[in-house]
């Protein structure tokens, strides 16, 4: 059984340039986020048998789906749990009901079910249960939404095994 999650990946340079601020902002971080996991989760689905991952694949494929835009721009901290991350001040609603849709989707195929409330955010750091304050402001890095993806999660490692929606290809 795979472990699965849907998410918004990033490009390079977005990754490059947290990375950078990270860095300079945080210095006293003990166990980063490795840049090449940077993505935004928007819901997670936990562990399928691959039937399960193919049905969540074709809900998730259904779903309507229109690029958007969003600001990370708010540094933040869940001392409980050790997270240290960034978030949008102001969520899109149309990153707030992608979420709630793929975790219906979740929920449907005997997934992983969520019940607490969405708050996106991109995860900077682990084990950060004393509060932070960033030597420098937020880098309030805006991302353009074109897909989402389905996520394979193993060894510390994420892996993108599905890009949502395909690709149409032009008849002709």
């Amino acid at each position: 059984m795979k472990r699965l999650f849907f998410g918004l990946s990033l490009g390079e340079a977005d990754k490059t340039a947290l990375a950078q601020w990270r860095e300079q902002a945080l210095p006293a971080i003990r166990k980063p986020v490795p840049v090449a996991n940077f993505h935004l989760t928007l819901a997670f689905v936990g562990g399928l048998s691959p039937a399960a991952m193919a049905g969540a694949l074709a809900l998730a494929a259904a779903l309507p789906f229109a690029p958007f835009d969003l600001v990370l721009d708010s540094f933040g901290q869940w001392p409980r749990s050790g997270i240290a991350f960034l978030a949008p001040s102001q969520p899109p609603e149309a990153l707030m009901a992608l979420a709630a849709e793929l975790q219906a989707i979740s929920n449907n195929v005997g997934g992983f079910a969520d019940h607490r409330r969405y708050q996106p955010h991109l995860t900077l750091a682990r084990g950060a249960h004393r509060p932070m304050e960033p030597l420098l402001p937020p880098p309030a890095l805006h991302l353009r939404a074109e897909h989402f993806a389905l996520f394979e999660s193993a060894a510390g490692r994420y892996q993108e095994i599905a890009s949502l929606p395909q690709a149409q290809k032009k008849e002709g």
